[in-house]
């Protein structure tokens, strides 16, 4: 059952909840609208949500812009051994920690698939090497005394 909608306010506040919800948010228009209409409605609502996004700073950072462009496969390179080729990578910014964590880094060997994963304050190349080196000294143990 939809419910209509005549108030503006009431149809911007239900427009943004729905747009910028945690899970899911920041839709197309068309998915926006869809999910949308199952709960309400009010006239001239595809228009307001094509108009909403249009003007949404977080949609207009993330667009996609330019032609889609398929790269071709390339052969890649096979580790014998683990630890011999590491891939590096830092997630957030998340949700500050109580203890003031608001990145991880991540390092995950190409072989295994083995993960580590650390909390981080920053994401300087400074705190990075803190954390990635005494995680070098974890790989060589691991692979010399295996």
């Amino acid at each position: 059952m939809t419910v209509m909608i005549i108030s503006k306010e009431k149809q911007r506040k239900v427009l943004k909840e729905m747009h910028k919800f945690p899970i899911g948010g920041h839709q197309v228009v068309q998915r926006t609208y869809d999910r949308l209409k199952l709960y309400v409605t009010w006239p001239g609502m595809f228009q307001d949500v094509e108009d909403y996004i249009r003007k949404c700073e977080v949609c207009q950072k993330n667009k996609l812009t330019g032609p889609y462009v398929k790269v071709s496969l390339q052969e890649t390179d096979t580790q014998y051994q683990p630890w011999d080729k590491l891939y590096l990578d830092i997630v957030g910014l998340l949700p500050m920690t109580e203890e003031g964590y608001k990145y991880i880094l991540t390092c995950q060997d190409n072989l295994s698939k083995y993960l580590l994963a650390k909390p981080m304050i920053t994401q300087t190349a400074d705190e990075v090497a803190l954390i990635f080196f005494p995680l070098c000294n974890f790989a060589l143990w691991h692979t010399k005394f295996k």
